[in-house]
């Protein structure tokens, strides 16, 4: 997952159906989904880039992958996948919140959760803390 001219360090995510890459999608879909999102432009036949001005860019791959995670080298695009894969590179990680809500948006819409791939655990982004008068329950 290397942009053209980008560094090597990023942040990574991952959607799937489940811990062994069992569950597949007709990549069609999975594009309609992705496109259908604001501020994403096409990066070859197998992926997009999230693209917010200078601020965040994120490459999105929709791929195919072996029960333990290593990508399947195919020649040609395959017409089923079971990952999504997100990754934010590190001179973007100042916006890595808005990155991840935009993964974890995707990884609804196609019904599947988003890992963090740099803990294995459940993406997510922390809630802002709301100041409240002394007084108030809510």
């Amino acid at each position: 997952m290397l942009g053209k001219g980008r560094c090597n360090m990023s942040y990574d995510l991952e959607a799937r159906g489940d811990e062994r890459y069992s569950q597949f999608l007709p990549r069609k879909k999975i594009n309609e989904i992705v496109r259908a999102m604001p501020f994403i432009i096409p990066n070859g036949p197998e992926g997009f880039i999230l693209e917010c001005g200078d601020s965040l860019n994120m490459e999105i791959d929709i791929e195919l992958a072996q029960e333990d995670g290593d990508l399947v080298e195919e020649t040609t695009v395959t017409a089923c996948v079971n990952c999504i894969r997100f990754a934010v590179f590190s001179e973007y990680i100042d916006n890595l919140d808005e990155a991840i809500l935009v993964a974890i948006k995707i990884g609804k819409a196609v019904g599947w959760p988003v890992y963090d791939l740099q803990t294995n655990d459940l993406a997510f982004v922390a809630a802002p803390v709301v100041q409240r008068k002394w007084w108030q329950i809510w």
